[in-house]
């Protein structure tokens, strides 16, 4: 099966809202516990998930858990620079010359 019938290029369908919905409330399960609830086969949630991954339009990324949440604050950034300034915006903001 191809994946392209499961939604154009840089779009999202009711399908994708409800894998991306599940794994927000259950981020650690398995595409055989995600597929039971919402009335899919595993394979079915794992291709969508993919071309979401694949397409940009959905991705993992981490948190820190309670504990340190309590003490700091944090934020996720997403930048878009322009070719060749990567260096110069990764040293004005950490105040460290790029590596």
């Amino acid at each position: 099966m191809d994946d392209s019938e499961y939604g154009t290029a840089r779009s999202i369908d009711e399908i994708d809202l409800r894998i991306i919905n599940a794994l927000q409330w259950s981020p650690r399960s398995t595409w055989d516990a995600l597929a039971g609830p919402l009335g899919l086969d595993a394979a079915t949630v794992a291709r969508h998930w993919r071309r979401l991954e694949r397409e940009r339009l959905a991705w993992t990324t981490i948190t820190p858990g309670p504990r340190i949440l309590a003490q700091v604050s944090t934020a996720l950034l997403e930048i878009t620079v322009v070719p060749g300034a990567r260096g110069s915006v990764t040293e004005v903001m950490t105040g460290r010359p790029p590596r």
